[in-house]
């Protein structure tokens, strides 16, 4: 209960004392009125409360019920129409009144009195009259009120007043018509209307101007919206205060009436657009000429560079002022389309060269036929000379020809199925050399026409016997041919010509390369292989006759034992025979090369062969 400041020294808190702090006090006292229960806490006697026992308590009276203050112990002084001592009860008895309700009524409320009947006052203190009905004594009105209107019973006497919209004069009695449409009271307007104010007996009624509705609180007025009501503008209807206006769109006009609009041609008022004008109704818009485009400020126009923008043409294409022109390259010509172009086929003129003419797009080449260069002036041709340009073109002998070359051998040696390859003469008998010699007589053809074409004679007569020969088991061609061969070669001994038709003697044989043998097919299958065959015609030749070659007559041979072979021939003959052949076809080809040096010495000299 408190705390130690010194050696055996105690500071009591507040409500304790003593050496230890053990007895609790109450500072504040008790007034009298109470005992110290506990530190600083005094149980106060009935009455009495508060922390020391000062106030005075009305806690048995109900606190005065509220209506009332407590003066003293359970002492209530109530407050003005309340009584009793709990100041619960009413009290009509008050020091500025007369009596308790006059003996006229009764106390119904505090301060207040109901009256009875034919009395009133605030103490039912005064009778009713009636004067505003007529005071009637013995049967007779003896007074009646003098209000105009409105007579109103009062007590002790009568009022009077008007009637709405009238005002009570200043004699009491009489009354007037407000007129509210210019009257004011304390400044404020008596009536509330917006526009138009009408004065009536005992009222007003507002009115609105033309343009207006009276609205629903019969004082303001609202606009009446035309625009909304009817068709009054024949485009813009445009609402004002009390009215409206017409107006047009943009690119119209209102004409006199107001109310209606007619479209304006702009085209008409000048420099609307730079080329054309279309107008429009409410508008009007530019257009350009075939080639411009109209321009972003939709008045000019600029050029359409069509060349740019799609190249209508397929080639060259050239701008102009709102239109355009197509051109082809060198070595086309523009269609009919105007736009596209084709190739001139150049070759068709004749002479642009000397031997083929390859047309390209654009352009035309010269080129030579096979055999020949085509020179630097890209024009004419030169016969090429195999034989002196590829030495090994012949194993043997080589004569140059127009356009091309021919190998040959010399005596004892046949040209082989390659045509450039010389190879041995066969060294079987005499009789089986000549036996092998065909003849054919070909119609209305030269030498030089069957050198040109003689692979396709030699391969049509290869195939064909080769066919003959190995199309029977009876070895009818020989063993080996009808067995072993895959091709057979041709080789031409001579080339006579008489008349119009040409003698074509040749051989047709296989080389077994294994003993290098050759087998020659004799003459008599040769024919047989090729009668009722129409192979050669197919081929593009007219055959006249075809049988074996003609045998020169011959010295019967003797030998030692005194025999005479009449179908012997000797290998001598033969070969003479052979070279006899090959030697007029050299003869032939340098005939030939003679002049066609000539014949181009005479061209490059200005000569006309």
């Amino acid at each position: 209960n408190g705390v130690c400041v010194d050696r055996d020294t105690c500071l009591c808190f507040s409500g304790y004392f003593g050496d230890e702090c053990d007895t609790f006090e109450c500072s504040q006292g008790c007034s009298g009125r109470g005992t110290c229960e506990a530190p600083n806490i005094c149980s106060c006697i009935l009455g009495w409360t508060g922390a020391d026992c000062s106030e005075p308590s009305c806690e048995q009276l109900h606190y005065c019920s509220g209506n009332g203050k407590c003066v003293g112990p359970d002492t209530c002084v109530c407050d003005d129409g309340w009584g009793g001592q709990l100041c619960n009860d009413f009290d009509c008895s008050s020091s500025n009144r007369s009596g308790n309700c006059s003996s006229n009524g009764n106390c119904t409320g505090p301060g207040i009195c109901s009256c009875s009947s034919g009395y009133c006052g605030e103490d039912c203190e005064y009778p009713i009259l009636n004067e505003c009905d007529g005071i009637v004594s013995n049967g007779t009105v003896v007074s009646t009120s003098r209000c105009d209107q409105i007579c109103s019973d009062t007590c002790p006497s009568y009022q009077c007043a008007c009637s709405v919209g009238y005002a009570l004069q200043d004699d009491g009695y009489s009354c007037e018509d407000i007129d509210e449409c210019n009257a004011t009271a304390f400044a404020i307007r008596l009536n509330n209307c917006e526009q138009q104010c009408v004065n009536s007996p005992g009222s007003y009624y507002c009115n609105c101007s033309a343009g207006y509705l009276l609205s629903d609180d019969k004082g303001s007025c609202d606009d009446v919206d035309e625009c909304g009501v009817s068709d009054l503008c024949s485009q813009k209807c445009i609402n004002i205060p009390g009215s409206y206006n017409c107006s047009c769109n943009s690119g119209y006009q209102l004409n006199d009436d107001q109310q209606s609009c007619d479209d304006i041609d702009e085209c008409k008022l000048g420099d609307t657009c730079s080329q054309y004008c279309n107008n429009t109704p409410g508008s009007y818009n530019c257009s350009c000429n075939s080639g411009y485009q109209l321009n972003d400020d939709q008045w000019s126009c600029h050029d359409i560079d069509e060349c740019r923008v799609s190249n209508p043409c397929r080639q060259q294409c050239t701008n102009m002022p709102g239109s355009y022109n197509c051109s082809c390259n060198s070595g086309y010509q523009l269609k009919e389309d105007g736009q596209s172009c084709n190739d001139i086929d150049e070759c068709a003129v004749s002479g642009l060269c000397s031997h083929q003419c390859i047309n390209v797009p654009g352009s035309y080449n010269c080129s030579c036929s096979s055999g020949y260069r085509l020179n630097d002036d890209q024009f004419s041709c030169d016969d090429i000379d195999e034989c002196k340009e590829n030495s090994g073109v012949c194993s043997q002998l080589c004569f140059n020809t127009n356009g091309s070359f021919k190998c040959n051998c010399r005596d004892e040696f046949i040209l082989a199925t390659d045509g450039k390859t010389c190879r041995d003469l066969p060294t079987g008998s005499p009789q089986d050399v000549l036996i092998g010699a065909t003849a054919a007589i070909l119609s209305n053809t030269s030498d030089a026409e069957f050198e040109n074409r003689q692979s396709v004679f030699s391969m049509t007569i290869s195939r064909e016997v080769l066919k003959y020969c190995q199309s029977s088991i009876d070895d009818r061609c020989g063993n080996f041919i009808t067995q072993n061969a895959t091709q057979l070669s041709f080789q031409v001994v001579s080339l006579v010509t008489q008349n119009s038709s040409l003698i074509v003697t040749f051989y047709i044989f296989s080389i077994d390369t294994s003993t290098h043998d050759i087998h020659i097919v004799s003459a008599r299958h040769v024919v047989s292989a090729l009668t009722g065959n129409n192979a050669l015609e197919q081929a593009g030749y007219s055959i006249l006759s075809l049988a074996a070659a003609p045998q020169p007559s011959m010295e019967p041979s003797t030998t030692d034992t005194g025999s005479t072979d009449t179908g012997g021939i000797s290998r001598t003959l033969l070969i003479g025979v052979i070279a006899g052949g090959i030697a007029g076809l050299v003869l032939l080809v340098l005939f030939t090369v003679c002049c066609v040096h000539y014949c181009k010495k005479r061209r490059q000299k200005g000569y006309v062969i």
